[in-house]
């Protein structure tokens, strides 16, 4: 996917999180910067977005083997 490798680039260039850290993403969208963040190495993510677009947000998270680190919510 030409996804995984944008993500690989940009994570270069993403400040580091530590393995501790925990990250929350409102308003995550498709859920672009989750990936970011696990990918850099946060402990986990949670997405949160308010719209259907959280499910489309799952099925990128799944289809980029992110589903184990990221937890997408729906919700306000």
């Amino acid at each position: 996917f030409v996804s995984k490798l944008i993500l690989s680039l940009l994570c270069y260039t993403t400040p580091a999180v530590n393995e501790l850290q925990v990250v929350l993403d409102v308003g995550c969208g498709t859920g672009i910067l989750s990936m970011f963040a696990a990918k850099a190495g946060a402990k986990h993510v949670y997405a949160v977005d308010c719209s259907s677009i959280i499910n489309q947000a799952k099925r990128i998270v799944e289809i980029n083997g992110f589903s184990e680190k990221i937890t997408c919510i729906r919700g306000k």
